[in-house]
């Protein structure tokens, strides 16, 4: 959430090389024009049961927006937060538009899922840590996969990431995860679609995590004639699309949601020359488009 938050303000507020971020929440290094590229250092949860997980910020949403809209942003995952005591660390790093610069249109897309590859990663971390329940979420969410999708699985990597991994050692408590991206052709990012389950050590159940996990990217898989986005990227595009330049388009995956709705209402209010429209396609998936306001970078 704060990501997404902060994400458009570092992308539209350039900077001096020269100039100073303050404190230790924030920073600057200098780009090759003698701007300064945008550093936030972000505390919280990094990995939460009803959000998308930091992975996915990295694996989805990060390389759909270098992809797409040409920005340049990364984010290094310093330490894992796990609820309620949170203490993650991730550092967010954009490059900002040039003064005057603004996004180009977003456009969807031909789709190919047939020749869609999966990627399945999983992790456990703090006194998870060797308990072999991310080995358990990879295999079950592949088994899952294969279940439900049949022949037209498409072909899949797995990685269970170390536990000793500097982002896995040093957290408060600790928990696992698993998360799946959809690559579609074309672009790595095109198409990319993430499903998380965090799995909290009182109650956590490691197979139904993954079953959960499996399911939804299934679903995204099966979107007739493919899509651009799932549920939670349509939601984090939205912005994207109003502050670019010309009509932006997406194919998302499933309905609107009510963040989906929210993102819009409060983009019109905040940027008035902007409008969307969404449009039913009948077979669950929604076309959905939107004039920008074409926003500039400050002088």
């Amino acid at each position: 959430m704060l990501a997404q938050a902060v994400l458009p303000v570092l992308l539209f507020t350039p900077c001096a090389a020269t100039e100073q971020s303050s404190g230790a929440d924030g920073g600057d290094a200098a780009l090759a024009d003698g701007r300064a590229r945008r550093e936030a250092k972000l505390v919280g949860g990094t990995d939460a049961a009803m959000a998308p997980p930091v992975d996915y910020m990295r694996r989805v949403l990060l390389p759909t927006l270098r992809g797409r809209f040409g920005m340049d942003c990364d984010a290094a995952l310093e330490r894992r937060g796990f609820f309620p005591k949170g203490g993650g660390v991730v550092r967010l790093s954009v490059a900002p538009l040039a003064a005057g610069a603004g996004l180009e249109a977003m456009r969807s897309l031909p789709h190919n899922t047939h020749t869609a590859k999966l990627e399945i990663v999983a992790f456990d971390a703090g006194v998870a840590s060797g308990k072999g329940v991310a080995a358990q979420a990879v295999e079950t969410a592949r088994d899952e996969m294969v279940r439900i999708l049949g022949s037209d699985c498409p072909t899949f990597t797995t990685r269970v990431e170390a536990p000793d991994a500097p982002a896995n050692r040093s957290v408060s408590g600790g928990g696992a995860g698993v998360h799946i991206r959809v690559m579609t052709p074309g672009s790595a990012s095109l198409g990319a679609a993430g499903a998380a389950e965090v799995i909290e050590l009182r109650g956590g159940n490691p197979v139904k995590a993954a079953k959960e996990a499996a399911s939804r990217a299934a679903a995204v898989l099966a979107a007739a004639g493919g899509a651009d986005a799932d549920e939670h990227l349509t939601d984090q595009l939205l912005i994207f699309m109003a502050l670019a330049a010309g009509r932006s388009e997406m194919i998302s995956a499933s309905a609107p949601s009510l963040h989906a709705t929210t993102a819009m209402d409060v983009c019109k209010q905040m940027l008035p020359a902007c409008a969307f429209q969404t449009v039913a396609l009948g077979d669950g998936r929604w076309h959905i488009t939107c004039e920008g306001a074409g926003v500039k970078a400050a002088m």
